[in-house]
């Protein structure tokens, strides 16, 4: 059995060791979920982290809506936590262009609403698509 698990780890060993060989390959770039991360890209997205808009007025830094209004938080971290919560189980780990429709228009697409503005200072925030050789 200790022979095995061994055998186990110095594959691994040897795998990452041939990723980080191959040319363009950075495991920092590697597809790592960070939801704290993503949280506070997509509050500077949407109220620039509580400073502007409902997030300064309503403690809602991520724009959540819920029936058709504003949420109102008593807090910034409650914010963040119904983020967390809401993003974990309805979206991707790294946000997608599907994600940003729905993030930003709900599920009422309106053509006049870009949201390739959000995605793209999401993503400046939370580099979060692998880089490939």
């Amino acid at each position: 059995m200790r022979f095995i698990i061994k055998l186990h780890f110095i594959c691994l060993g040897v795998l990452i060791a041939e990723m980080l060989t191959l040319p363009g390959y950075s495991l920092a770039a590697e597809n790592r979920f960070d939801i704290d991360r993503l949280a506070y890209a997509v509050a500077m997205a949407e109220t620039g982290d509580c400073t502007t808009g409902v997030g300064a007025t309503k403690n809602n830094c991520h724009g959540i809506v819920r029936d058709g209004e504003y949420v109102t938080y008593a807090t910034p971290a409650e914010s963040y936590a119904a983020f967390k919560y809401t993003w974990s189980r309805r979206y991707s780990e790294c946000p997608t262009m599907q994600d940003a429709l729905v993030y930003v228009h709900g599920h009422k697409y309106k053509p006049e609403h870009d949201p390739s503005d959000w995605l793209r200072t999401v993503k400046k925030l939370y580099p979060c698509d692998p880089v490939l050789p």
